[in-house]
């Protein structure tokens, strides 16, 4: 088990070139789910669990193998030599995983994504959904409709990349909006009675971009409400929702919508702000009713 106060934690993902799905297959229900793992996929994850001994400043916290891709969460232990890097680790484990294929051309796309891990809670949601990983394939198979991206949504004369449950915009929303200038009665009022308007099935829509609109769209989804979340950044291919919001987009409850190019990055400016605030309202406009 990792020492989640230490440093040194990455999560590592590697892909399989074309995304073929040589490593083996996944079986179960929405409920609980396995990877069947193919004679390569073993070899794969021997080589995962081998990492430990054949590196003793290395440790592997969790994994899984996918029947296209890998994660698995590396942990350097202690004071590591300068030259010693988690890329180099991930690196070399790649290479002798192509090694081990013997295919005529490489299993993994060249170089693996690491990420460093930067506190106990990232840590705990991302071996969450490492462990998880098989169950949210046949989630993701089961309500295609709500995860695949869609470019080009025509919605009130405006275009946006989306995905999630479309059908969200036939519903009467609430524009969500907080200001700083506000009272602490006057914000804890707005809270109420926009909780309020999503208990009775209205769908919240905004940018959720202040703590207390994050506030009050987090509440409205433990709720059981529906939102439709305008994201800072654009949707780019293979884009999926959090680890989170995964859960609330199986339930249909869910829209991200994003007006910006798919490498648009998730810097927040002052124009972005009010340029998305402005299309919440107008969203919000075209209720049906």
């Amino acid at each position: 088990m990792a020492d989640l106060c230490a440093e040194g934690l990455y999560v590592v993902t590697a892909r399989v070139c074309e995304r073929r799905p040589l490593l083996g297959t996944i079986e179960g229900n929405e409920e609980a789910a396995t990877v069947r793992l193919s004679p390569l996929g073993g070899a794969v994850e021997a080589e995962i669990e081998a990492l430990g001994s054949l590196h003793r400043l290395v440790a592997v916290c969790q994994h899984v193998v996918m029947p296209d891709h890998v994660h698995f969460i590396l942990q350097l232990l202690g004071r590591v030599p300068r030259s010693f890097s988690a890329a180099a680790v991930a690196d070399a484990w790649c290479h002798r995983c192509n090694e081990a294929a013997g295919l005529p051309s490489p299993l993994f796309d060249e170089g693996c994504a690491i990420s460093p891990i930067a506190s106990e809670g990232q840590y705990l949601r991302l071996a969450r959904y490492i462990e998880d990983n098989p169950r949210r394939r046949i989630v993701e198979q089961a309500h295609a409709e709500w995860f695949t991206l869609r470019r080009g949504l025509e919605v009130g004369g405006h275009t946006f990349d989306a995905i999630g449950n479309t059908a969200l915009l036939g519903r009467s929303m609430m524009a969500v909006r907080c200001h700083s200038r506000w009272s602490d009665e006057h914000l804890a009022d707005y809270t109420r009675r926009c909780l309020i308007a999503a208990r009775q099935g209205w769908v919240l829509v905004g940018a959720f971009i202040s703590d207390a609109e994050a506030a009050i769209g987090i509440g409205a989804v433990e709720d059981g409400a529906a939102i439709i979340h305008l994201v800072r950044g654009g949707l780019a291919n293979g884009y999926k929702p959090t680890i989170n919001a995964f859960y609330t987009c199986a339930e249909g409850r869910l829209l991200h919508l994003s007006p910006f190019a798919p490498d648009e990055p998730r810097r927040l400016s002052r124009t972005k702000c009010q340029t998305l605030n402005s299309l919440a309202e107008q969203l919000a406009a075209t209720n049906p009713e």
